[in-house]
Formats: structure tokens, sequence, C-alpha cells
């Protein structure tokens, strides 16, 4: 019996750990990478290809400012695309609503408001932070 015991504490001790270390991470995430937006994920990013490939300073300065390209390519393709990808959904929920009875509509609207501000996120993102807090390399000149 006493053996019963000390098998299920030792197990609701290793539960409850994986329990506080899976919030932990939700929790984790939901503020670093929700709250601060891209620019948080991609410094993590940054910092685990650094870390992991060892790049050199010389390595990391071109690899930031390929990095640094990149982002401002894709913002570019999203802010050109923007307009086309909100009548995508314009059109997706008007037609969805159109085959809803009054009370689902109203439920759908809800599901529409959380839906936007989702997409839209939480606000102005913060400057993105640089390796070792060392300021970003000067463009080259092409």
């Amino acid at each position: 019996m006493k053996q019963v015991k000390l098998i299920i504490g030792i197990l609701l001790i290793f539960l409850t750990g994986m329990a506080a270390g899976h919030l932990g991470t939700a929790v984790y995430f939901k503020n670093k990478i929700y709250n601060q937006g891209p620019p948080a994920l991609h410094h993590m990013i940054r910092h685990k290809i650094t870390k992991h490939l060892q790049l050199t300073e010389a390595q990391q300065t071109e690899f930031e400012r390929i990095i640094t390209q990149a982002e401002k390519d894709f913002d570019a393709f999203r802010q050109n695309h923007h307009p086309e990808v909100e009548q995508i959904f314009a059109d997706c929920f008007q037609k969805i609503a159109a085959i809803l009875d009054p009370t689902q509509q109203k439920e759908f609207e809800k599901i529409k408001d959380r839906f936007n501000r989702g997409c839209n996120g939480p606000g102005k993102f913060p400057p993105p932070q640089r390796f070792n807090d060392r300021p970003p390399p000067p463009p080259q000149a092409e």
C-alpha cells in the first residue's frame, strides 16, 4: 500500500511539473510572440540560427543584412496584396452570412470581430532587437 501511494505521489509530481511547464511555455509565447509581434519571433529565429550554425561576426553581419532585406520584401508584398486578401475575406464572410439565420448571424458578427482584431494584431510593433544590441550594418552600395 505504501508503495502504491509513493508511485501515485511521484506520478502526481511529474504530471504537475508537465502542466506547469506547458502553461509557462504557453504564457511565454503569448506574451513574447503575440504581444510583441513578428520582430520578437524574427529575433528568436535569428538567435537560434546564429547560435546553432556558430556564425562568425562577418557571417552574422551578412545574415542580418539578408534577413532585413527579406523582411522589407515581405512587408512590401503584404502591403501590395493586403487589399486583395481583405476582399477575399469580405466576399467569404458575405457568402457565409447569407446562409445563416438571424441568431447565427449575430454570433457570426462576433466571430468576424475577433478575427479582424486578430488580423490587425496587438498594435504597433516595437523595433526589432539586434544581435547583442549592436547597430544594424550599414547599407551596401549595389
